[in-house]
């Protein structure tokens, strides 16, 4: 399984950063019209516009600088280096059809898919999708359904630009790459993203236009899952006990 470490621990919905300018990586939050931006999360990266913007839910904040940051940078590296040793085989997703797919790590043969796509993860266990060489992941008008999977057991990865509008998609993306990332909604339509959005592009936009709106909404951070299961047990001992 490709493991994200700190950005999981963290809680980490949305990480911009890249090597090649890290003074001006930054995330940008664009919301007008009405647009509104829920992030269930932490938003990080060295530079982010208009925090205002975003409505942090379940505790999230905002981080520019400090320990967090750079944990959360190393754990992205060394999610791409897993990402880029895997063997991929060939998948061809139709474009405004019904898709179903089983576990597995797979180079879509286009990153590039339109209203009424729906994409059914069907089965448990990991899901890797890859766009070819520094072709593009454009999402537009896409739902992506995966009953019984958690978000860190599906990935979307890309080595060009990643462009997601108005679409419903499961899972974290990951962008590595010097173009820009982009998360929208317009047209007062609601997308979701149930994962996390981590770019080592130069911006990364959230955008919520003409009363969409946007969330982004994060598994539960791995510390706080060992921290329940170790009241469960507190609690179940207890019990022997009486």
């Amino acid at each position: 399984m490709i493991s994200l470490g700190s950005i999981a621990t963290n809680n980490i919905a949305v990480l911009g950063y890249s090597p090649a300018s890290p003074s001006t990586t930054n995330i940008t939050v664009t919301t007008s019209g009405g647009g509104q931006i829920n992030v269930a999360g932490n938003v990080v990266s060295p530079i982010i516009n208009n925090p205002s913007g975003l409505n942090l839910l379940d505790g999230g904040t905002t981080i520019t600088s400090g320990s967090v940051l750079s944990s959360a940078v190393s754990a992205l590296n060394s999610a791409i280096t897993q990402l880029n040793t895997q063997t991929y085989t060939p998948l061809t997703l139709t474009s405004g059809a019904v898709n179903v797919i089983t576990p597995g790590t797979y180079m879509i043969s286009t990153g590039t898919l339109g209203a009424g796509t729906v994409i059914d993860l069907n089965g448990n266990g990991q899901y890797i999708f890859e766009t070819p060489g520094a072709t593009a992941l454009s999402l537009n008008g896409v739902m992506v359904n995966a009953p019984g999977l958690t978000s860190d057991e599906v990935f979307w990865y890309t080595n060009g630009a990643a462009t997601i509008t108005n679409s419903n998609v499961f899972g974290d993306v990951i962008q590595d790459y010097t173009a820009n990332t982009t998360l929208q909604t317009a047209n007062s339509i609601t997308g979701t993203l149930d994962g996390r959005l981590l770019s080592e592009g130069l911006t990364t936009n959230l955008v919520a236009l003409t009363g969409s709106t946007l969330n982004i909404n994060t598994p539960e951070p791995a510390s706080l899952a060992f921290v329940f299961l170790g009241l469960s047990g507190f609690a179940l001992a207890a019990r022997r006990r009486r």
